[in-house]
Order: structure tokens, then sequence, then C-alpha cells
């Protein structure tokens, strides 16, 4: 019998919403996640971007998207991200994903204006966008 590859450690990292009415959605998350207990944080380069941090470090970011359309069958989510450990294990996520065959859009590299943050992106079903990120 094979051995089995160790298993990586991950939890859901962030999430980002895209909203068609920015400010209302502002409000209306500021409400609910203050309520909470949610921190929230400013996107370093859009201010058009908030995020709100749950205390275990689960963000869900507001991305401000001119001309959504919202309802049932309508609305997308703009990405989700998976953290890692390491760099070590995003690298290894990496070979796994590319290995799949699954479409990548960006490799892995470090992105300073977020701090501490390395990851990269590739494609799901429904094209929709996933990352693997550690920081």
């Amino acid at each position: 019998m094979d051995a089995q590859p160790e298993k990586l450690k991950i939890k859901l990292d962030h999430v980002v919403l895209r909203v068609s009415n920015f400010e209302s959605a502002a409000e209306f998350y500021r409400a609910l996640f203050g309520f909470a207990g949610f921190m929230e944080v400013l996107d370093p380069k859009d201010t058009r971007c908030i995020g709100f941090q749950s205390p275990n470090g689960l963000t869900l970011w507001l991305e401000e998207f001119p001309g959504l359309l919202v309802g049932d069958s309508h609305g997308w989510l703009d990405h989700y991200a998976l953290h890692c450990e390491s760099r070590g294990d995003v690298d290894r996520a990496f070979q796994f994903c590319q290995s799949q065959g699954w479409q990548i859009i960006s490799e892995p590299k470090a992105y300073p204006a977020y701090g501490n943050f390395y990851g990269f992106s590739f494609r799901g079903p429904d094209l929709i966008k996933l990352e693997f990120v550690t920081r």
C-alpha cells in the first residue's frame, strides 16, 4: 500500500464579494459584522473596497462593481482564498493545481502591498477564481 502524502492544513482566508451599491452594502455589513465582533479593515490600494475580519482571521471584502446584476439568478463571487501554513505549502498547492491541469491565473509570488502576503490564483468550476495564500 502506498503511503499517503501529508495533507495541507488549510482554512478559509478571505472572500471578496462584488456589490452593485457600495454605500448600501457597506452600511449593511458594518451593522451585521459589527454585531458579530468583526473588525473593519481597509484595502491599502482601493478606497472603494473594505473588509470585515472575524476574530479567527477570516475576512469578507466588499468590492464595488457597478452594473452588477443582482438577485437569485445573478451576482458573482469574485474569488475565495485558502490559507496555508507556509510559502512551501503554497508552492506545493501550486504544483498540485498544475498536476490537475487546472487553469493557472497567476503563479506564486509575494504581494508587498498586503504585508507578508504570498500566493497564487487559479480557476475553478464556472470560472470562479480561487487562491492559495499565506501571510
